[in-house]
């Protein structure tokens, strides 16, 4: 009987050391997923940052576009608009139009080519930490019958810090004629 006893004793040990093992596998997947799930969650967070602050960029530039050209006969973006500094509302603006004397869009000697402006950066959305921004391009380009064909590409940042470290970026761009 002394005998039987101790061997079950070994079968007690193996026993448990197997359900500490089980244990602690099923603790450490769980662990590894959660940390793989807030990792997803940091870039899906920094992609929106990004793509809003492209959008924004596209409204701020589409909205002046929209009003200035209900306004007058040209769109903020004709060249032959004088230089213009448009507010986005959150503390940037941008400076479009060149002032040119020739009519750009109604150019009728020679061929007319593209114009793109400098790019500017709109960053003001947030006044924290990690501060997203949009880098936009425009291009003025020649129409059919003297009117403007006016594109646009906003490359939208999720944090603008020199040295930042995670940047998502996302584009949007948008085109359209007047």
């Amino acid at each position: 009987m002394l005998m039987y006893l101790s061997s079950k004793k070994g079968f007690v040990l193996l026993y448990t050391l197997l359900i500490i093992s089980v244990s602690l596998v099923l603790v450490f997947s769980t662990v590894d997923s959660s940390l793989n799930e807030l990792r997803f969650s940091g870039d899906e967070m920094r992609s929106l940052a990004a793509f809003y602050a492209a959008d924004t960029a596209v409204e701020c530039v589409r909205s002046w576009q929209n009003v200035t050209y209900a306004v007058g006969p040209y769109s903020a973006f004709d060249t032959r608009h004088a230089p213009t500094t448009y507010p986005c509302g959150f503390g940037d603006s941008f400076t479009v139009g060149q002032g040119s004397s020739e009519a750009f869009c109604a150019y009728s000697g020679g061929s007319p080519s593209s114009v793109t402006y400098p790019t500017f950066r709109l960053s003001n959305f947030t006044s924290g930490a990690n501060s997203p921004c949009a880098d936009v391009t425009v291009t003025v380009t020649p129409g059919p019958l003297g009117s403007c064909n006016v594109s646009f590409v906003a490359k939208g940042k999720s944090d603008c810090r020199a040295g930042a470290v995670n940047v998502v970026e996302r584009t949007r761009w948008e085109m359209w004629g007047t």
